[in-house]
């Protein structure tokens, strides 16, 4: 990944502002988050960054009446988790979708739960 973008984040955050895929992907969401922490990292406002995953996408697709922050009338769309959500160390804990609690038993969480306590191997010379 490029620095430059980061580097350079007086510019990047008034980009933002008019364009939310000045900083993050618009086609794949998942490094997102990372994307937006880097950009903290460089000196971006954290307000900027999260703005940059909430709010202002809202805005560039005119749906903010709709989405985008938390009120109410509002579809609820958010996730609870540990810690700073631009923090690698958080974890998330529960995903409102639509105003709705999503279970996490899905296969991903179930294949999680059963090997987060194997044994770690050591490997002796």
């Amino acid at each position: 990944m490029n620095d430059y973008y980061f580097a350079n984040t007086p510019r990047v955050d008034a980009l933002a502002k008019v364009r939310g895929e000045a900083i993050f992907c618009a086609d794949d969401a998942r490094p997102d988050m990372m994307h937006a922490a880097l950009a903290v990292a460089y000196g971006l406002p954290p307000e900027g960054a999260l703005k940059a995953l909430t709010i202002w996408p809202a805005e560039i697709f005119g749906a903010e009446k709709d989405i985008g922050s938390i009120a109410q009338g509002k579809i609820a769309n958010l996730f609870v988790s540990t810690g700073d959500p631009l923090d690698f160390r958080s974890q998330i804990t529960d995903v409102v979708i639509k105003g709705r609690l999503v279970p996490d038993d899905d296969r991903h969480h179930r294949l999680y739960e059963k090997y987060k306590a194997r044994p770690l191997t050591t490997t002796t010379p």
